[in-house]
């Protein structure tokens, strides 16, 4: 990832925080996407999974 790509995802990574727009999450996911928690015993693989995964976190979003 370029310093460019970087950035952009960062912005927008505020973006959603800041609007609580968990929709923005998909876009910054990879579709072979990986989450490995700490507290969870198997990890989460692929967008739609880690996606969730993250929306039940913060039902508020």
């Amino acid at each position: 990832m370029s310093f460019t790509q970087s950035k952009s995802a960062i912005q927008k990574w505020h973006q959603m925080l800041e609007n609580r727009d968990m929709s923005i999450l998909n876009e910054l996911l990879a579709d072979d996407v990986v989450f490995r928690s700490p507290v969870a015993y198997h990890p989460y693989e692929g967008k739609q999974v880690v996606f969730f995964y993250f929306k039940q976190c913060d039902p508020n979003f």
